[in-house]
């Protein structure tokens, strides 16, 4: 038997005329904090906390859920200090930087 817990709710988008409250509203940021790198190597000298990460719009099917706490992926560790280019085929640059987590 799986246990469920209640979570207040932020609606960002509605699709419907007849929209009812669906639980707390809550004011959205406009930015959110993001580890990333902008060239492979070494993550304690190309990995940086990025403070101001502008969020995307959401599109009318999709919901926005805010995350107090997120695990590193050992796998992205790797990718980002060893394998990169062979595994993404791309370089990441300052313009298009890349995430972790």
């Amino acid at each position: 038997m799986a246990v469920v817990q209640e979570f207040p709710v932020a609606v960002v988008a509605q699709t419907t005329t007849t929209a009812k409250p669906v639980g707390k509203m809550t004011v959205l940021p406009t930015t959110y904090r993001a580890y990333q790198y902008s060239r492979y190597g070494a993550p304690d000298v190309e990995l940086t906390l990025q403070k101001d990460v502008p969020l995307t719009p959401l599109e009318p099917n999709q919901l926005r859920i805010k995350v107090h706490s997120a695990a590193l992926n050992p796998a992205d560790q790797k990718i980002m200090q060893d394998f990169g280019l062979a595994v993404t085929g791309r370089q990441p640059s300052a313009g298009n930087p890349f995430g972790m987590g």
